[in-house]
């Protein structure tokens, strides 16, 4: 299928190119986004990410009070502390520690420097209250995830039987979609958004003139480089709100 064609989930499509599937894990899973409009990323032509806002409220988190010994295994996966063994009530597999005492946890350390599994293994440290939820992207992850997806644009538009083939246009699942609108000299915008959120490729455009409007004009801000204007923020978050409330839901959309 080409141009505007309907396609199926768990695919990508490309401008003026086939249809190539692709499986991808579910984004909710891995965010807990629930709103209409997820994410925004912005990319810059050598594939560097320049600014990226998260759009979602997280999925309610689960705290409980432990007596010792903990009936949950931890381990450190990936610098940071998750549940490896045992579940109970809201709390799973693959979750991370994000507080303990409601003392704030980055990475294997909590926010005053003490060494969680350390901690958790101490008998008088109980009880004790722990918050588990999803793991939060890292700013070195968004990064990569940037670096990413700008391969695989650039091998969908060589791979494209199609002669002109931008890249990729849409890649879709059962849980999101990733919108992209790339620019004539390069940057790309991509949004991530539920399946049912229409009105995104307005959505593109719109950002595209915020970022002419509030950072190309701003004498402060170099080509190329990350976006920290604050008028970019404001602008960019009324759109997203604007755009939530007048793109209709529906199936298929």
């Amino acid at each position: 299928q080409t141009g505007n064609s309907r396609i199926s989930h768990n695919a990508l499509r490309c401008h003026e190119s086939p249809l190539v599937e692709l499986h991808l894990p579910k984004f909710r899973e891995l965010t807990g986004a629930d709103m209409a409009i997820f994410s925004v990323y912005v990319v810059n032509k050598a594939g560097g990410l320049i600014y990226q806002l998260d759009h979602y409220a997280p999925r309610s988190e689960a705290e409980k009070t432990f007596s010792f010994p903990l009936d949950l295994v931890l381990k450190l996966h990936d610098e940071r502390v998750v549940v490896a063994f045992g579940q109970r009530d809201s709390i799973r597999v693959g979750h991370a520690v994000l507080s303990i005492n409601g003392i704030d946890v980055n990475g294997k350390y909590t926010a005053d420097g003490k060494e969680v599994l350390e901690y958790l293994g101490n008998p008088t440290n109980y009880p004790v209250s722990i918050r588990f939820g999803r793991p939060r992207l890292s700013s070195n992850e968004k990064l990569m995830l940037a670096s990413m997806f700008h391969s695989l644009f650039a091998i969908g538009s060589q791979l494209s039987p199609e002669l002109g083939s931008s890249g990729i246009e849409m890649l879709e699942t059962d849980t999101f979609k990733l919108h992209c609108f790339q620019t004539l000299t390069g940057i790309k915008f991509v949004v991530l958004a539920d399946p049912r959120q229409a009105g995104i490729e307005s959505l593109l455009r719109k950002i595209y003139e915020i970022y002419s409007d509030f950072a190309l004009k701003n004498p402060f801000y170099s080509l190329e480089m990350p976006i920290r204007c604050e008028l970019f923020d404001q602008n960019l978050k009324l759109a997203l709100e604007v755009a939530e409330k007048a793109g209709p839901f529906g199936p298929g959309s």
